[in-house]
């Protein structure tokens, strides 16, 4: 649900303070992101951690996700949108970040570790496979 709304407000943000071009080639490693993790996740078909074994919680917010596990698409998101704001800022302190969203899915119980270790790498694979090649051929396309 959160995704609907905040890639949406995201993508806004970067035309305003990007531009159009590295919206549009964030937009791609986005798409890109949620075929590999969804596709991933009907062939390995992983079932999410049991609520049993998560312990108490402050905040119970379990019950939201329904489908399958591995990869963890957020932890792959995240990685995407850290690692392109880093390029483009240039500042690679924007990263730490992703340890925060990753630990965050563990925590809550939507997650296995290795099922955010790996969604972070398929989206830094997206992201330098595709999303930033994606913004310099947009970048140098002419006005």
């Amino acid at each position: 649900m959160t995704s609907y709304v905040g890639v949406p407000l995201i993508l806004l943000g970067m035309v305003l303070c990007m531009g159009w071009r590295s919206a549009a080639a964030y937009l791609v490693g986005v798409l890109a992101t949620l075929l590999s993790t969804s596709g991933i996740k009907r062939v390995t078909n992983r079932e999410r951690p049991r609520v049993e074994h998560l312990g108490p919680r402050q905040v119970s917010i379990r019950g939201m996700e329904t489908n399958k596990s591995f990869p963890s698409g957020d932890s792959a998101q995240a990685c995407l949108f850290f690692g392109f704001v880093a390029a483009h800022t240039g500042n690679p302190w924007i990263c730490f970040g992703l340890p925060a969203v990753m630990f965050a899915r563990v925590y809550f119980g939507f997650h296995f570790i290795a099922d955010t270790v790996f969604g972070a790498w398929v989206g830094f694979l997206i992201l330098v496979s595709i999303a930033l090649p994606a913004q310099l051929l947009l970048v140098a396309l002419p006005t």
